[in-house]
Order: structure tokens, then sequence, then C-alpha cells
């Protein structure tokens, strides 16, 4: 059984990653700040809920330490927040258990780590600096698998933020571009891309999986379609 530890877990892609995780028989320690109603009702022996802000050291080492003491080991952190200076800190904490089990660190990136996107610059930068880290921990952890996963255009929550009150700042083409895509169908549906973070989270490290460690990957890309 694998072990992995996922925050921002309460809606959207980190809850459908950690239902995915939790129909493949893994345990999951989840870390959000809010707990909604549909995170609470997948009820399980195999599931810990934290509820606290990563940025918080206390609460990372907790979901740390609660993955240890009750599993014996940890095996994936997916990080699906979007604030560097937490990213780092709970893969520290998190670093000498994913040596001990040779492990993977999974970040939900973005395309506008590269795309530059208007009015995003704060988030723009986020991502960038996760993709960034990705690299750098594949560097100096080589016993650790590191990836940086851009997860496509969701239907998520922040998709209907977007479309509801982003005219008022986005340039309108751009703007446009998000309510096509929704009106259009061609929403990533949030299950489909949370099943490639589970199924990497669950899977055994092998050499081209260890290859890929430190890119920057998108979902439905051919590197990861065993994942799919």
């Amino acid at each position: 059984m694998s072990v992995s530890i996922v925050t921002g877990a309460s809606r959207g892609i980190g809850l459908e990653i950690t239902r995915s995780l939790l129909a493949n028989n893994s345990a999951v320690v989840t870390i959000s700040r809010s707990v909604s109603d549909e995170l609470r009702g997948l009820q399980s022996l195999q599931l810990d809920i934290i509820q606290g802000d990563v940025a918080d050291r206390d609460i990372s080492k907790l979901a740390v330490d609660t993955a240890i003491a009750k599993h014996g080991k940890l095996d994936c952190v997916i990080l699906n927040h979007g604030i560097l200076s937490p990213v780092g800190r709970i893969a520290d904490l998190a670093l000498p258990h994913l040596r001990d089990s040779r492990g993977k660190i999974l970040m939900v990136s973005s395309g506008a780590a590269t795309g530059a996107y208007a009015a995003w610059g704060a988030y723009n930068a986020s991502k960038a600096a996760m993709n960034t880290l990705a690299k750098t921990l594949a560097g100096e952890e080589k016993g650790v698998v590191s990836l940086a996963i851009r997860p496509g255009v969701v239907d998520t929550g922040m998709q209907e933020d977007i479309r509801r009150v982003g005219k008022t700042h986005m340039p309108p083409e751009m703007h446009s571009k998000f309510v096509e895509l929704h009106s259009q169908g061609k929403l990533v549906k949030p299950q489909d891309t949370a099943r490639v973070y589970a199924n990497l989270a669950i899977s055994s490290v092998n050499e081209n999986l260890s290859n890929l460690s430190g890119q920057f990957l998108s979902w439905d890309g051919e590197e990861l379609k065993d994942y799919r």
C-alpha cells in the first residue's frame, strides 16, 4: 500500500487526486485550510484529514508525522498549492522519508509557469518557481523523483471565478478564451487529470520515470501516457 500526502485537498484537483488514491487502496494524509463536505465524505480508515495552512510548519510536520506514525513510511507528496515557500517547507520535512522509500514529489504546476499570462503576475511567477524547484530537487536528490506537471485547463472553481469576475481585470481576448473553452465543453475533467497524479504516486519508480525527474510535463503529454 502506498502512502501519500496531498495538499489543497478540499476541492478541485486535490480532492479528485485524494479520491483516486483511495480508490486504489492507498493511504492518504490531506492538508487543507478548510474541510469541504466532499472531502469529509470520503470517510476511510486510510484517510487522515488535517485542517490548517501548509505555510504553518507545525501543520506540515503533523502531516508527515501522521503518515510515518500510522503507516511507517511515506511514498509521495503531491503539492497542490501555488505559494513557493510552504512548498519548499513540506518538501524539506518529507525528504528524509522519501529518500528511504525512493519516493516522489509531484507538483501541480500550470501553463502559466511559461505563458506569462497578463494580470496573473504572482501566479505565473509562483508556478515558474515551482518548476525550478522540481528541477533543483531532481539534481540534489537523485533517489527521489521530482516532477512539475501541468494539469490542463481544468473544470474547477478557479475557472468558475475566471468566467464570473475575470472580465474586470483580464485582457478581453484571454477572458473570452476561457469562456469559450467552457461553452465548447473543452475543459479538462478534474478526475481525468487527477488520475495521472494518483497513478504516478502509487507506481514503482523505474528507469523511465527516474529519467523524467526534474521536468515540467503536461498531464496529457506522451511522456505520461502510461499513467493516464
